[in-house]
């Protein structure tokens, strides 16, 4: 079973009100997830989901786990990954599968969907220009050219 047929599966079961448990590949959303940890994901519209919230929904034919970040006035969802510093992904409502409630790594179970982890999450995102700073000072540093 390759992860195409592993999406369509927890595609049909969170569509039909039943909770997944996906593994973690890439990135994107470190520090909050990284490669290998496991993430419970509950069933969750569009209009349920608070902004800090990390959910799972599908981008250019593929599942996206990354953070809302704020609402367009037409309804659609914008979203970004925590380890990027530039990009926001924009959404329908539609392709929102469901949320991220918890984490586990190294047999630790983190909560994901509550005050305090929406409100660290948001932090991390709305500290992007001075993160983007940092990064900008320590390619400088390092003899490297900045992004543009």
């Amino acid at each position: 079973m390759n992860y195409l047929d592993i999406e369509k599966i927890a595609e049909d079961l969170l569509r039909n009100e039943h909770p997944v448990c996906l593994t973690v590949f890439g990135p994107s959303m470190r520090p909050t997830l990284r490669d290998g940890d496991r993430v419970q994901i509950v069933p969750s519209r569009a209009e349920e989901l608070k902004q800090g919230d990390i959910a799972l929904f599908r981008q250019h034919g593929r599942l996206s786990l990354h953070r809302l970040v704020g609402r367009a006035a037409e309804g659609r969802l914008f979203f970004a990954g925590d380890a990027d510093l530039w990009r926001q992904e924009l959404a329908d409502p539609k392709d929102v599968l469901g949320r991220a409630a918890a984490r586990e790594r190294d047999a630790r179970v983190l909560r994901l969907d509550c005050r305090v982890a929406r409100l660290l999450g948001m932090t991390l995102f709305w500290s992007r220009p001075l993160r983007r700073l940092a990064w900008a000072l320590r390619n400088a540093a390092r003899g490297r050219p900045a992004k543009t």
